[in-house]
Order: C-alpha cells, then sequence, then structure tokens
C-alpha cells in the first residue's frame, strides 16, 4: 500500500505530480510517497528567512490566528482532521482514538491564549520583548527571531510533529521541518490546516515542511544555512547531525531520555486509595506504549508484603483497563519479540513475571535496584522494591527526563536529591504526558533559545544608579584626560 502526500514550501502545497518522488518504506508494508525538493525550493526556503512578515507581526495576531487553528481542529464534523487521523493510525499503527487524542491535546494549548502568554511570559521574563524595545537598566533590550529554525523531527508520538513547528512560529521563526519516516502525517497536515485558516497570513507562508534523506544536498544546505535547529532522537543520530551543523548555530537537542516512577506505599495521602494510585500508575506506563520519553519505564516502590500483594493486583486491573483505553495498534514483531525474550530472561533471573497470555502488558518484580539497559517498551513496567525512595538516587542521572512520584508530599524532601541527580523535571503520579503550563523542556526554555537577545544601550547623558556626573564630564575621564579613568 502506497499513501502519497505533499510538501509544503512557503506555505505552498507541492503535490506528487510536481517534483521527483522519494518512497519512505515502513515495516508495516503502508509506505509513503514524497515530493523531493528540488534546488529552487531550497533556495526559496533559505532566501524566504524573515521575509513573510512573521517577524514583524505583534504576537497578539498571533496567537489569535493560533486561537482560530484550534477551532478549527476541535470542530466535531471536520473531514479534514478525520483524514489526517485515518492516515496517522495507517502509517505509524497507533489506533485512531490514540491519535485523535494526541491531535486534540496539542490545539487545547492554542485555544486559550492565556496560557500561551503565561508560558512565554514564563520563559523570557516579559512578554513585551518579542514585541517592543524594553528599558533594561542602562539599555533597551528586544527579542527577535533567530531566523529559520530547522526541525529534524522524531515520530515515536503524533503531537512531537505540530509542538515543534508550532515554538518556531508563535516566536516569530521561519520553520522548517524535516517529517520522520514512521510518523509524516501530522506535520504535513499540521502544516497543511494553516492553510485552511488562511494561506496568505505570514503564519502560513513562514513554513515549510518535506523530507529528505540522510547525507543528501538538501540536509548539507538546510544544516549549512539554518539559524536554529532542534534535534529530536537517538544519541548516535543526534550526535552524527550535530557534526554537520556549522558553528554558532543554535542546536537544541530533545533526547535521548528515559523517566522513571518513584512511590511510597507507607505514606497514602488521605482520600487516595490503592486502586487511584494504580491507575494514575497504569496511565503513565501505557501512553503511548513507554515511546514517549516522559513514560516510565521503571517504578522504584516502598510497600509492605502486604500491601505490596494488594497494590500488584490493583495494578494487573488497571493495565487491563488501559489496554481497552489506549489501544495498544499495530506493534512490530521485533517489539513482540523483545517483550518475550525480557521476560524469558527475568524468569531465568528468578525475578517474577506477571503478564498477559499476548504481550498486552508485563510486570518484572526484579531483584536489583539497577535499571534495565535494553528496555522492551511495550506496557512492561519493571518495578524495583527499596525500602524508602532514597536508594533510587543513585540510578537517576542526566539522561532521566521525568520522574513521576507519588505521594507529592515527598517532593518537597526529595526534589533537589532527584534532579541534583541530573533529572529535568518532576510531576505528580498520572501527569507524565501532562506538563503544565511554565515546564522547561528537557531542561531548556525553548522560546528563549529561538530568539535573539539584543540590546541598544544609552547615551552618555544618561547617568543611571551607578554614574553621577554629566555627559561631558564622562567625556573629559574617558577621552580628554591623557590617564584614563571611568570613575
Amino acid at each position: 500500500m502506497i499513501i502519497d502526500l505533499p510538501i509544503i514550501v512557503c506555505g505552498k502545497v507541492i503535490s506528487i505530480n510536481e517534483r521527483e518522488t522519494i518512497l519512505i518504506k515502513n515495516e508495516n508494508g503502508v509506505n509513503v510517497r514524497l515530493p523531493l525538493l528540488n534546488e529552487r525550493d531550497v533556495d526559496e526556503i533559505l532566501s524566504s528567512r524573515l521575509k513573510t512578515g512573521l517577524a514583524e507581526m505583534p504576537f497578539d495576531d498571533i496567537t489569535i490566528f493560533f486561537e482560530k487553528l484550534a477551532a478549527f481542529w476541535l470542530q466535531e464534523d471536520n473531514p479534514f482532521r478525520d483524514e489526517a487521523v485515518k492516515l496517522c493510525s495507517q502509517i505509524t499503527g497507533f489506533p485512531e482514538a490514540v491519535v485523535l487524542r494526541d491531535y486534540k491535546l496539542i490545539v487545547y494549548l492554542f485555544r486559550h491564549r492565556g496560557d500561551v502568554y503565561d508560558q512565554l511570559e514564563t520563559e523570557i521574563g516579559n512578554r513585551w520583548f518579542i514585541d517592543e524595545w524594553v528599558p533594561s537598566q542602562s539599555c533597551i533590550i528586544r527579542a527577535l527571531p533567530r531566523g529559520l529554525v530547522t526541525n529534524i523531527l522524531v515520530g515515536n508520538i503524533p503531537l512531537v510533529s505540530s509542538f515543534g513547528l508550532y515554538r518556531n512560529l508563535v516566536v516569530k521563526n521561519n520553520s522548517l521541518s524535516k517529517v520522520p519516516k514512521k510518523d509524516p502525517v501530522s506535520a504535513i497536515y499540521f502544516a497543511l490546516s494553516l492553510l485552511e485558516i488562511d494561506p496568505n497570513h505570514p503564519v502560513s507562508k513562514s513554513v515549510s515542511v518535506a523530507y529528505w534523506e540522510k547525507d543528501s544536498w538538501q540536509e548539507e544546505k538546510f544544516l549549512s544555512n539554518s539559524d536554529a535547529v532542534c534535534l529530536w532522537g537517538g544519541e548516535a543520530a543526534i550526535n552524527e547531525l550535530k557534526a554537520k551543523i556549522k558553528m554558532g548555530t543554535k542546536v537544541l537537542e530533545y533526547g535521548p531520555k528515559k523517566s522513571l516512577t518513584l512511590a511510597d506505599l507507607s505514606l497514602i495521602d488521605p482520600g487516595d486509595s490503592l486502586r487511584d494510585i494504580s491507575l494514575r500508575m497504569a496511565h503513565d506506563f501505557s501512553v503511548y506504549n513507554q515511546e514517549a520519553c516522559f513514560t516510565p519505564q521503571e517504578l522504584y516502590l516502598v510497600a509492605d508484603d502486604n500491601r505490596f500483594a494488594d497494590f500488584i493486583e490493583h495494578l494487573q486491573l488497571a493495565l487491563n483497563r488501559y489496554l481497552n483505553i489506549y489501544q495498544k495498534g499495530v506493534i512490530s514483531s521485533d517489539s513482540k519479540a523483545h517483550v518475550l525474550l525480557t521476560r524469558t530472561e527475568a524468569r531465568l533471573m528468578g525475578n517474577t513475571v506477571i503478564s498477559t497470555s499476548d504481550h498486552g502488558w508485563t510486570i518484572i518484580v526484579a531483584h536489583d535496584k539497577k535499571r534495565l539497559e535494553s528496555h522492551p517498551l511495550s506496557r512492561t513496567v519493571i518495578i524495583h522494591r527499596v525500602a524508602k525512595l532514597e536508594e533510587a538516587m543513585e540510578h537517576i542521572n542526566r539522561y532521566t527526563q521525568t520522574v513521576t512520584l507519588y505521594p507529592w508530599k515527598s517532593s518537597e524532601q526529595l526534589r533537589d536529591l532527584i534532579c541534583g541527580q541530573g533529572a529535568d523535571r518532576i510531576c505528580a503520579l498520572g501527569m507524565a504526558n501532562l506538563p503544565r503550563t511554565g515546564f522547561p523542556h528537557d531542561g531548556i526554555w525553548t522560546f528563549n533559545e529561538l530568539l535573539r537577545w539584543v540590546n541598544v544601550e544609552r547615551d552618555l547623558d544618561f547617568k543611571g544608579k551607578y554614574v553621577n556626573v554629566d555627559k561631558d564630564a564622562w567625556v573629559e575621564r574617558l577621552f580628554r584626560n591623557e590617564t584614563i579613568s571611568l570613575y
């Protein structure tokens, strides 16, 4: 089966009939054919940098545009969205319900403009920096867009593609995205939806989405001429790409990261039950089949034997429930084999293995506290029993993105330890995939990094709080005197 998709060059749709094509092959037999960028396309993308009117557009108008986009995506009867969901599901293997939930999750961010203002205000301190010159001590400051930001995307979760485009655009950059092989649909349809709202809007004209091969001439030109590059993916891929990017280009890295859960069941909060705790935990271990960097892979658990036995019963029920809520979709034969191999190895090592009869979910109660180097994902919960949560600290490092924690009151005691070990984020149990407004991403204020901070320093007649002489005295001290003295 072959699915034909267009690409977008500076807000213009290019179909497969207009260009030489390239075929992306997938393991599940659903292949994708895309137009291939030619020299004219590449030159147009590079020359459009900061020339689409977006850099001059007020932030208010940009957020209003995205608010309209949210209303479009959330329409009850929307054939465009339904087509995107269907195609993404066919190519990625994610169930349509999961894809739809992801698409709605990202546009909820735009639906209330105030949330966008709050996040920008959090990251850059004063949202006026991107619209006006703002006084700051003896200078006036402004945050300008960097120019062309290239996203090298991954397809492990659908919302990442649209999230990457959105963050570039909302701070007035031109955005170029290389679609991932696993999910070319999400970025392309997000860009197409901008054109549905207004093809002549500066946001729409600032977007390009395409695919090119590794080590191609297109890759070389884009990496050499981008003002910033956002890299998503594994360590080897990121390192290889970084070697191709010229000095002075801002590089933002997202991945590879792993996450885990810490839970102390000796300190259950009033009003909570083992059932509720298990449901929240199963949610974190089930969403995206653990393929997202923020979904936990291992659980460090404090519980006596009786409570542990009760918890295991509730966790099995909760994992079964999420098999219905978040259906697993199409799972590759390699993934299934990895799960079965992990179960077999665990049993041979004397660990307790509880699982469905198929690859649905797996619980492994490990005898040691070491994290599994080759984790099979696919809703595999590795449980390490500890006497206190502090015992887990040595297994947290700079590759740890998210730590989901229960009970929340433990955060005050453990947050310095957890983050001091290298983790970027602590959140409440059940909230792994729902970051709250004001969050840094992988230890980065992304909006801040996607902006270029410039300043104008005031003339010598401006005294400020450290200078108490007039301009003439300044000139006398600095330039007329044979002995130069600032004070």
